[in-house]
């Protein structure tokens, strides 16, 4: 790939899909404002046979993100299974905005920040790839950026380098989340991705070592105890910056919820329009396949209350155990 300085620091046309963090070296790829717009997830999924990528040292990128001119760049971050893709894909509908979801790099960060906090190399990286994605096309005013859930645990670190960032952090009450948790077909084997990292942050966060979960409702427990922590943790650090939304309440009423998402980004107050946004009745993780609706989603809630109420009960009783008073 042949591009320059000024090629990188130009536009988002360079995506940095990738940073090792070891070999401090970043992949770079070929993409286009429709590239972004239909891709859920900017991780190795977005990667395809045919696509112009290659490897790059990290200092000369690091010299063109110094030149970037940059965008208001705002976040949003989750606890997972929150409506956050959908509310992300909303926001692309507003004229002007350019949405990231999920930035692959972002992961690799919070690694850094889990080894190495405060530490000056991890800063420096960390400020680098916030100046790439507040890049924008030509039509772009603002960048909105969704966190993966699991990197809610550098949202201060985010917010404090940008200062006039702010964030809407989507969440749930313990018993809905365990409920939806439940109620995905991927939900096993996305507990025990992340089981072992949860362990260590509860444990940090609750200031005592934590015994190990017994079963699928207690690691979604621990999950929803770790996100909330995260959540209370940015919202302690950006006070009024970050804008707390409950998932449910926003499916609610959208119009109202989104209309006090724009408000608090600064966007261009066309709530009324995005309540009527076609993003609504399509699955936002694959809007190409799948419907959705808020009865679907009603549904599958029911019947994960039904189905799996032990283990709801099960995840319920460790919260109680660990956070009395929390819910």
């Amino acid at each position: 790939m042949n591009i320059t300085d000024t090629d990188i620091a130009a536009s988002p046309a360079y995506y940095p899909q990738s940073f090792d963090a070891k070999g401090d070296r970043v992949m770079l790829v070929k993409m286009s404002a429709a590239d972004y717009r239909l891709s859920s997830f900017l991780d190795s999924r977005i990667l395809a046979p045919g696509m112009t990528a290659a490897w790059f040292d990290y200092i000369p990128v690091a010299v063109s993100a110094d030149q970037v001119k940059p965008r208001p760049l705002h976040f949003i971050f989750h606890s997972g299974h929150v409506g956050s893709t959908l509310l992300s894909r909303l926001l692309d509908e507003v004229p002007g905005v350019l949405g990231l979801r999920e930035p692959h790099p972002l992961q690799t960060l919070a690694e850094m920040a889990d080894e190495t906090p405060a530490d000056a190399a991890y800063t420096a990286r960390l400020k680098t790839f916030l100046r790439l994605w507040s890049r924008g096309f030509e039509t772009t005013r603002w960048v909105v950026l969704k966190a993966t859930s699991m990197t809610g645990r550098i949202a201060p670190d985010l917010l404090a380098a940008l200062p006039d960032a702010k964030a809407v952090y989507l969440n749930l009450p313990a018993e809905a989340y365990l409920t939806a948790i439940m109620g995905s077909p991927s939900a096993g084997a996305d507990l025990k991705l992340f089981e072992a990292i949860r362990y260590r942050q509860l444990s940090a966060m609750l200031g005592q070592q934590i015994e190990p979960a017994t079963s699928v409702g207690e690691l979604a427990a621990i999950a929803w105890m770790v996100e909330r922590g995260n959540q209370e943790r940015a919202k302690a650090a950006a006070g009024r910056r970050v804008l707390l939304l409950d998932f449910e309440t926003m499916l609610s009423d959208i119009q109202t919820s989104v209309a006090n998402v724009l408000r608090h980004f600064d966007l261009p107050a066309v709530a009324g329009q995005l309540a009527q946004s076609p993003s609504l009745a399509r699955y936002s993780k694959a809007p190409e396949q799948l419907a959705f609706s808020s009865d679907a989603r009603a549904n599958m809630m029911r019947r994960s209350r039904q189905m799996f109420a032990e283990e709801i009960g099960k995840g319920l009783a460790l919260i109680a155990r660990l956070q009395p008073g929390a819910g």
